[in-house]
């Protein structure tokens, strides 16, 4: 378990260089081979993880059109919000 934990950081990180696909209120988001990743844009993280926050900025901003998009350029992996 420890070696794929190791191995989605390292995806994660790697992908985070990169330019973000979009920005929301709350976060900037980025394509990952593992899905699309919400990172947390603000002056103070949350107290408890946003996901619920992350879902709906996501679909504000059409999130989920850009999911299927996306999904014919990255590797054949499952497109999720990482948790």
């Amino acid at each position: 378990m420890a070696s794929t934990s190791t191995a989605l950081n390292g995806l994660l990180e790697e992908a985070l260089q990169e330019a973000s696909i979009g920005e929301t209120t709350h976060f900037h988001w980025h394509a990952t081979a593992v899905g699309i990743a919400a990172l947390w844009q603000g002056d103070a993280p949350p107290s408890t993880p946003p996901f619920d926050q992350a879902v709906t900025e996501g679909l504000e901003v059409g999130l989920d059109r850009k999911v299927e998009c996306l999904a014919v350029r990255l590797p054949a992996k499952a497109l999720q919000f990482p948790r």
